[in-house]
């Protein structure tokens, strides 16, 4: 997490509402008050793999981020290059850039194509970390169609799903858990960076023979009585150091 502080200027007394000018002359001990506002940078990874709209490229390429409340904006459009965002060229069609947290939505654009306002969270308040870049302009979390020859299928989050959808650390393992009301496929794809930036995307999918009719959760077992008619689970180690 990277914090900036802007300073505003410097006033005169602690309501911030007189300001100390050039003119203002220093007779003696002076108490001058700063105004600054503290930001916090985010994280993203831009996913460009399967959009052919532009050239995407540090210099070409800008991020317009505003408030939505406020009514802020980083900069007048187009906003502030990839490079002004310190943006790092990974493996794999991945960027990754930093965002002033004061900013809930953004924009790509090569200041004449544009993408749709995306949201720097989603609907219950959770960074978006990765944000996938398409033709159609639209992006999101959950993600769908086919790239290098893999075919993902959309992961549904149903309105029922509540705390069975759950991800959990055991030792040096991870596992995904998730039930379904139906018998569609399900995957995964997982962005994997390493030490030194490096960055692989794999296809993790789900089909019918794999749901379970049941599976326990810390100490509770679920079964297709609970209101689904199967589980899907998956493992991962923490070190994934053979998928680069």
């Amino acid at each position: 997490m990277l914090l900036r502080i802007i300073i505003f200027g410097w006033y005169k007394e602690s309501a911030l509402t007189i300001k100390w000018g050039r003119d203002d002359t220093i007779t003696g001990d002076t108490i001058l008050y700063g105004k600054f506002d503290i930001s916090t940078y985010k994280d993203y990874y831009l996913d460009v793999s399967l959009f052919s709209g532009w050239t995407i490229s540090n210099t070409n390429t800008y991020i317009y981020a505003y408030s939505s409340t406020y009514g802020t904006y980083n900069k007048a459009w187009p906003g502030k290059t990839l490079s002004d965002y310190g943006a790092t060229f990974l493996n794999n069609s991945l960027y990754k850039l930093s965002i002033d947290d004061n900013y809930d939505y953004f924009i790509i654009n090569n200041n004449d194509k544009q993408t749709d306002s995306i949201a720097t969270k989603d609907s219950s308040s959770k960074i978006r970390k990765y944000i996938y870049l398409t033709n159609n302009t639209r992006v999101g979390a959950e993600l769908d169609g086919g790239a290098n020859g893999k075919s993902l299928y959309t992961v549904t989050y149903e309105s029922n799903l509540g705390n069975l959808l759950k991800a959990q650390k055991a030792s040096s393992m991870y596992r995904f858990t998730f039930g379904v009301n139906n018998t569609n496929r399900y995957g995964f794809k997982f962005i994997f960076i390493n030490s030194s930036n490096q960055s692989t995307i794999k296809y993790l999918n789900f089909s019918s023979k794999d749901m379970l009719t049941e599976i326990k959760l810390g100490s509770t077992l679920y079964t297709t009585s609970d209101g689904y008619s199967g589980y899907y689970a998956l493992t991962l180690k923490e070190t994934l150091t053979s998928y680069f």
